[in-house]
């Protein structure tokens, strides 16, 4: 950044320091019926979302699911990305209403 004559950043936020915030903000995405859960994973519904893609310019039929990841079969549209995974044994995580795990 230094390079590029950037200033440095005044806050550098951690994501660990608001979970709490995010939590909450992910249970107002579920009680709006834009997100759904799938055991103790939490997923963005992307087509609740009409804008969505808007800012890339590209429309939801064009992806090419699997093009670059495996589809998760569990997932209502390949496109729809996950706001919250169930943690794995050994991963740190925080409680939750869904469940032990992180946000993604």
């Amino acid at each position: 950044m230094y390079y590029l004559n950037c200033l440095p950043p005044s806050v550098e936020p951690r994501v660990s320091d608001h979970m709490p915030q995010i939590i909450v903000m992910i249970e107002q995405i579920l009680a709006n019926n834009c997100a759904y859960r799938v055991d103790c994973d939490v997923y963005f519904s992307v087509e609740k979302f009409p804008a969505y893609g808007c800012l890339s310019g590209r429309k939801l039929e064009d992806n090419q699911a699997g093009e670059w990841v495996a589809v998760d079969l569990r997932k209502q549209n390949p496109a729809d990305f996950a706001l919250w995974k169930s943690a794995k044994v050994g991963e740190p995580f925080w409680e939750s209403p869904f469940g032990p795990g992180m946000r993604n």
